[in-house]
C-alpha cells in the first residue's frame, strides 16, 4: 500500500467514524483512497473524500 499523505491522516483523525470505515476497507480500496487524497488540492477536498467512505 502507498504512504498516506499527511492531510489525509489529519482529516481521519479529525473523524472517527471515517477513520473506522478507512480502516475496514479492503487494501485496494484503501489505496485507491490514498490515490485520490495525494491528488487533493484543498483540505476541504480532503473532507469530501473522507466523507464519501
Amino acid at each position: 500500500m502507498d504512504e498516506m499523505p499527511e492531510g489525509l491522516l489529519f482529516a481521519l483523525s479529525k473523524d472517527k467514524c471515517a477513520m473506522k470505515r478507512f480502516s475496514a476497507l479492503d487494501d485496494e480500496k484503501k489505496a485507491d483512497v490514498i490515490k485520490k487524497a495525494s491528488g487533493a488540492l484543498s483540505a476541504q477536498e480532503l473532507f469530501h473524500i473522507i466523507s464519501r467512505l
